[in-house]
């Protein structure tokens, strides 16, 4: 009885696969696609949408170093200012 391990969303190591090139390829693709020649983004393209692969631009950010985000510390939170201030650095 073999085991099958199955993962929650394709990578690009799965489309690399499916297409016949490198996974860098594929990671150029996603970061600018202008850098693949086009017969290979139609490609790409294509096995994206068979696959449902979701581009994760917030773990790319992590990943590159490149996280933009903004902390304060506020030392009465319950202000209407510090209220008012979350909700606009929120979005």
């Amino acid at each position: 009885m073999t085991m099958e391990v199955k993962r929650s969303r394709p990578t690009l190591q799965d489309i690399a696969d499916r297409v016949g090139i490198t996974k860098m390829t594929v990671s150029r693709y996603m970061r600018n696609p202008d850098s693949v020649a086009q017969a290979t983004r139609d490609k790409i393209a294509q096995v994206v949408e068979e696959l449902g692969y979701i581009h994760n631009r917030r773990l790319q950010c992590c990943r590159s170093h490149q996280v933009k985000r903004l902390v304060f510390y506020c030392h009465r939170c319950q202000t209407k200012y510090f209220l008012a201030s979350r909700k606009v650095l929120s979005m």
